[in-house]
């Protein structure tokens, strides 16, 4: 086990980490065999990535190029994003000739309303901001 950070990971995640590293520096595409059940493995082609680290927990935060969505029909859309447990990642396949689709994640933005006694609310800190609160004439 190696620790460090906050968290400890055992030798053959660090494998794992020093292998997506090395693609993270090609940027260029590659494959890793993910186990989410023991014995049921699947080959997922892997695009633009990055590791992540949330409670403690790696996670292999990547866009997949060809992930059909139900909910977007055009292209390069957040459902493509996907996330993966470093520790139940089998294998990193070697890169591949074909470099990143992009420099960033798909991303969506969000707007809402406030209502009730939060409508009116203003920030106290300085450096707090409020992103499109109550955007006028939307609803």
């Amino acid at each position: 086990m190696f620790s460090g950070f906050g968290f400890s990971i055992s030798i053959s995640c660090k494998f794992c980490c020093n292998q997506l590293q090395e693609r993270f520096e090609q940027q260029c595409r590659y494959t890793i065999r993910y186990e989410s059940k023991p014995g049921e493995g699947r080959i997922w082609d892997i695009d633009r990535s990055e590791l992540r680290l949330h409670d403690g927990v790696l996670y292999l935060f990547a866009f997949i190029p060809d992930w059909r969505s139900y909910r977007f029909d055009y292209w390069h859309n957040i459902d493509q994003n996907h996330i993966f447990r470093l520790d139940k990642i089998a294998s990193v396949g070697a890169a591949s000739d074909t470099r990143w689709v992009s420099c960033d994640f798909p991303t969506l933005k969000v707007q809402y309303r406030m209502s009730g006694q939060l409508a009116s609310y203003k920030p106290r800190r300085k450096d707090l901001e409020l992103p499109h609160p109550n955007p006028p004439r939307m609803y």
